[in-house]
């Protein structure tokens, strides 16, 4: 028998709580197909319900549940010994997946996103990779994923607690996905802004920002050779310093005792406020060369333009005498032509 509420832990609880009040809000606003506390059945979804509404399994146990007809969304909650097959597509391509013991969930349609939270001992099949795109999961035990022929286990007793040394087992996510044609498994890091994303794409993200500050340096020290005036008095009082790679959750070098990653992680060595201000008058100085610059060029450009004018008129003129004069030799050729007819005629 499913679990009763009382005797869930307390996120699982909450979990719960949440996740109800969200299904009776979406509820008001869409159809749902509530299929809830069988037991021992062979049930196969294909009626009762059109492409538009949410499949929501529920408190389900030891039954085998195949999902044949097209649905929006697929929601799979505290669902014990049960095998559950999704075989029709799911428009929003998302599956929701909690509070499941010994459940084996086989999928043979696109799933793009998978959210798995709080299982034990499950079982998820993707009949081919290309069914697959990502999973996100959260205090798991033994999680078992199978895609087309590539295996992985995992789930809270295989994090390293060293690697992760603050891990919140029922609140840490981690993200499941093909990175270079290889599997990977990556724990979810929030930045400041609270984005979610990944201690590789945060370094990558780094290294970028590293480069683009490279390049505009590049970019102010190509306009300091060109000898545009003022720029150079602006930069020469910023004086920068070498800053060490240092690891996200190593001391920050600032002094401050946080990690790197709680205080000056994504901050560029230009980004003090001193640098801020120097960096602001060299653009205006920048922008103002480009400016007296953009000058000069239309200027002359535009008496480009007005030696142009004038010498298509004078050609023009040239071109209408030379035709005129041609055209009074013809009329002259044409008339002595003429003449000299009649006089034969004659």
């Amino acid at each position: 028998t499913p679990q009763s509420m009382s005797n869930l832990p307390k996120a699982a609880d909450e979990e719960t709580i949440k996740a109800n009040e969200s299904l009776r809000q979406h509820q008001k606003k869409q159809e749902t197909k509530l299929v809830a506390q069988e037991s021992g059945e062979k049930l196969a979804l294909n009626t009762g319900y059109t492409r538009k509404a949410t499949v929501y399994l529920k408190q389900n146990t030891n039954c085998e549940i195949n999902v044949d007809k097209p649905c929006t969304k697929v929601m799979i909650e505290s669902c014990n010994g049960c095998t559950i097959r999704l075989n029709a597509a799911i428009n929003t391509e998302v599956v929701e997946f909690w509070n499941c013991e010994n459940t084996t969930l086989e999928i043979k349609t696109k799933v793009k996103t998978l959210q798995a939270d709080l299982c034990k001992n499950v079982t998820v099949e993707f009949a081919e990779k290309s069914y697959f795109s990502q999973i996100i999961w959260a205090g798991m035990e033994n999680y078992t994923i199978l895609i087309g022929s590539d295996k992985l286990e995992t789930g809270i007793e295989t994090i390293d607690r060293e690697e992760v040394p603050d891990f919140k087992e029922r609140f840490d996510q981690f993200i499941i996905r093909y990175v270079k044609g290889k599997l990977l498994q990556e724990l979810v890091v929030r930045l400041k802004n609270g984005f979610p994303t990944t201690e590789r794409e945060a370094a990558a993200f780094d290294e970028q920002k590293e480069k683009n500050d490279r390049l505009y340096e590049a970019h102010v020290r190509k306009m300091l050779s060109s000898g545009v005036a003022g720029i150079g008095e602006k930069l020469e009082k910023l004086n920068k310093t070498e800053v060490k790679k240092v690891g996200r959750n190593d001391a920050c070098t600032c002094g401050s005792g946080k990690k790197y990653k709680k205080c000056c992680e994504g901050k560029s060595i230009l980004e003090t406020e001193e640098a801020k201000k120097q960096i602001a008058e060299a653009k205006e100085a920048i922008e103002a060369a480009d400016a007296e610059e953009k000058k000069k060029t239309d200027e002359i450009q535009k008496l480009a333009n007005e030696v142009t004018k004038k010498q298509i008129a004078e050609a023009k003129e040239a071109i209408e005498a030379a035709d005129a004069e041609e055209k009074k030799k013809t009329d002259e050729i044409q008339k002595l032509a003429n003449e000299e007819a009649k006089k034969q005629i004659a």
